[in-house]
């Protein structure tokens, strides 16, 4: 038969609609908080025209001069390919940098929303694998529980276009799709 390798695509679809699904159930304040300084962000960037290296120079003069970024990180901010940055005093430089009001009144509320967002997030991609590996192995399909409140399962993802299984067998390999 061969060895099987279980790939996951990390996908934006998949966290976008992860952020849908707890809107719609129960906590569109936590999405809108951990959204919020993106979309503030991004608002800024338009109104103010900076380019790149404007956007670091600016950024630069709110952070603490043993702060060091690399300019792929800043570059992942400014495009906001991110959804978080690795620590407050990089958030509250980019707020600070840009004057987004909202939060920085909100600091906490933003930064807690960001980070419980991306632990839910977390939490999915560990069930995906571990509903892979199980429905590999034994061929049973459980629908894994994410989050109780919102409640979010397995089942509200498209599971097939997250996860590809391959067998593979000497140096040949064929695709061969997951089934449930």
């Amino acid at each position: 038969t061969g060895d099987v390798v279980l790939h996951f695509d990390d996908t934006e679809d998949m966290r976008e609609k992860l952020y849908e699904l707890i809107r719609n159930r129960g906590d569109a304040q936590l999405a809108f908080y951990a959204a919020s300084w993106r979309v503030f962000l991004e608002q800024a960037l338009e109104e103010r025209g900076d380019d790149l290296d404007q956007f670091v120079n600016r950024v630069n003069e709110h952070l603490d001069s043993d702060e060091y970024k690399t300019r792929q990180t800043y570059r992942s901010w400014y495009n906001l390919d991110v959804r978080r940055t690795r620590s407050k005093k990089s958030m509250k430089a980019i707020a600070d940098a840009y004057d987004l009001e909202f939060v920085k009144e909100n600091f906490n509320a933003v930064w807690n929303a960001v980070h419980t967002m991306e632990n839910l997030y977390q939490k999915l991609k560990e069930a995906l694998s571990e509903h892979a590996l199980r429905s590999v192995t034994s061929g049973d399909y459980e629908d894994v529980t994410v989050s109780e409140h919102p409640r979010i399962q397995l089942s509200d993802f498209h599971v097939e276009r997250h996860l590809h299984k391959c067998v593979v067998s000497g140096e040949e390999y064929r695709q061969v799709p997951i089934h449930y």
